[in-house]
Formats: structure tokens, C-alpha cells, sequence
């Protein structure tokens, strides 16, 4: 499908395509493209097939709070990243490939299939597993994560200490997230914001990237071990290392990545060292797009949601 194409395409290495996260979805995300295009009809058919769930239906009709369920929002964001760039490719908006792809948490399988890493229905079996498995992991515990912003990692690290609170990800200075049982959250929010934090709880199912994640790795590495990873041309960067990843290192990285904090700030410094002069953001929201305007201050950032945006935004055109 549309990873193939990708593939036909002379690489540009002044551009990276990132993709986003759980915590990006809301009702009636994707629609549009739906609508447009037959082949993202075919796109959610496949995936229909594959996970018995009728995802058009469900962005039709999900309400916020049952399209923030792991087991619904996760591939729910996996399939607009991806009809985006169908769209793209069937509008000819797409003339160059990226030479670097990035992700956020769930993002990061999404840039192991539209770098030409893996297949269509293989990605979509393991986005799956690793939604449900997640989804059975959340229901075990009350826990959650919360944005802490305008204090440093290491101010925060020092409050946190010896507690069941942990860091989950650090997506640019002064934006760390933490994670732990709601309780213990609620204990200490109030030392963090004494501490000068602001903080921010978000719209997810449960601790992800903490050791509360831990009872997932089961189905996960069961399943992910499975699958064949080939090679490609375009660099797949790490969000937990934030270096280049080879063939043989993907497998390890998306499973430990459940459990481990994403290092955004790593992959947006990685970034910083390379010669990129456009990022790309594939799907719902404008997270990464933010972010990346917070760490990258020479980097033309575009983001790519609707068909108005596809029709209007500038995509690399060298």
C-alpha cells in the first residue's frame, strides 16, 4: 500500500516525518479523509479485518472518553497518520521520501510502516496486541500520567524520588510527563507546583512507560517476536535512545519502549545534528508539531491532519 510507494520515491535528506502519539485522538478524527479517498476505506477495511473492529464506526460515533480507551485510540491514530499520507500520495502532494522518521510512543510503529520496515497487516496485528495488552494492563491500576511543565527533569527527579511515581517521557525542556497510581499523583502535585511546576494531567488510559506497564509485555513480546523486520533506506530514529535504529535493534526497542520513558527530547537533539530543513507531522493533533518548534528553532514545521491541510500546506518541494 502506501509504504511501497513511499519507497518508489527519491529520498530528500533535508525532510523527517514524525508521527504522533495516544493522547492525540478525538471523535470524528479522520472523517474528512475517509470520505475523500477509497483507499483509506480500503485501509480501515483491512484493518477491520485484521482486529474484528469497525473503526469507521467507531470514529463516527465514539464519544472522548471511549476513544480514550488504549484499545480503540492507538490504532485509531495509527490509521489517520497513515490516510493522511494516502491522501497525500493520491492528491500528488508526495514527490520526495523522507531521509529520517520519528514517533511518539505508538508513533514510532507507525514510522516502522511507513519507512518500508515492516508490512501492512504485521504492523497492525502488533499495534493491536500492544493496544490490548495495555488496555488489560490499565485496567489492573488506577494510574495515570500528568504533564509537569516550567521546571527542569532533574528538579523533578529529586521530588519524585523513593516514591511509586516515575518519568515517562521528556518531550522537550522544561515538558516532562510522570507517571504512577493516581493516588501517589495526587500527593504530589502539590510539591511539584510549590517546586514552581505546572501541572497538567492528560487524556490517557493508565501509567504508559512506567513499570505499571509491566503485565503487558507478555502478549506483546509473544507476538512481536514474530514478526520480520526488513531493511530501508530511510533512518528510523529511536525514542528511547534517540539514535538511529538498525534492522536488528527494532523488535527490542518497541518492546522495552513500554516500560521506558520516551526520550523525545533526545530524537528532537538527534534531529538537531542532521541537515533537516522540514519536519512533517502525519496525524491527528499538532503535539509533535509543538514540540518540535520548542527544541528546533531553524526547521520549517508543518503538520498534515485535514484535506484543507493537504490542499494548503507546503510539503517539501525541492
Amino acid at each position: 500500500m502506501i509504504s511501497k510507494y513511499i519507497q518508489s520515491l527519491p529520498i530528500s535528506d533535508k525532510m523527517c516525518w514524525v508521527f504522533p502519539g495516544q493522547g492525540s485522538q478525538f471523535p470524528q478524527m479522520a472523517l474528512d479523509l475517509i470520505k475523500d479517498d477509497n483507499e483509506v476505506v480500503e485501509l480501515f477495511k483491512i484493518a477491520q479485518k485484521i482486529t474484528n473492529k469497525d473503526f469507521i464506526k467507531i470514529l463516527s460515533n465514539a464519544n472522548e472518553q471511549e476513544l480514550q480507551k488504549t484499545s480503540n485510540s492507538q490504532l485509531a491514530i495509527f490509521l489517520h497518520s497513515v490516510a493522511s499520507l494516502i491522501v497525500c500520495k493520491n492528491k500528488k502532494r508526495l514527490k520526495f521520501a523522507p531521509a529520517y522518521t520519528a514517533g511518539h510512543s505508538l508513533g514510532e510503529l507507525t514510522a516502522l510502516y511507513i519507512s518500508g520496515y515492516i508490512e501492512l497487516e504485521d504492523i497492525i496485528d502488533m499495534i493491536n496486541i500492544r493496544s490490548l495488552s495495555m488496555q488489560e494492563a490499565c485496567e489492573k491500576n488506577d494510574a495515570s500520567l500528568a504533564a509537569i511543565v516550567k521546571i527542569n527533569r532533574s528538579t523533578i527527579e529529586q521530588a519524585i524520588q523513593g516514591q511509586n511515581i516515575w518519568i515517562a517521557n521528556e518531550n522537550a525542556e522544561g515538558n516532562v510527563s510522570i507517571g504512577g497510581l493516581n493516588e501517589d499523583l495526587l500527593l504530589i502535585r502539590p510539591i511539584l507546583e510549590e517546586l514552581g511546576g505546572r501541572y497538567l494531567s492528560l487524556k490517557v488510559a493508565g501509567a504508559f512507560h512506567t513499570p505499571l506497564m509491566q503485565d503487558a509485555l507478555i502478549g506483546i513480546e509473544k507476538t512481536f517476536n514474530k514478526k520480520i523486520i526488513v531493511e530501508s533506506n530511510i533512518k528510523l530514529i529511536s525514542n528511547i535512545s534517540g539514535k538511529i535504529l538498525n534492522k536488528d535493534e527494532i523488535i527490542p526497542e518497541l518492546i522495552n519502549q513500554v516500560v521506558s520513558p520516551v526520550e523525545w527530547l533526545k530524537t528532537m537533539k538527534t534531529i538537531n545534528n542532521t541537515n533537516i530543513e522540514q519536519i512533517i507531522e502525519f496525524g491527528p493533533g499538532k503535539v509533535l508539531s509543538n514540540l518540535c518548534r520548542r527544541t528546533l528553532k531553524d526547521v520549517d514545521i508543518v503538520n498534515i491532519e485535514t484535506i484543507d491541510d493537504i490542499k494548503h500546506q507546503e510539503i517539501w518541494n525541492e
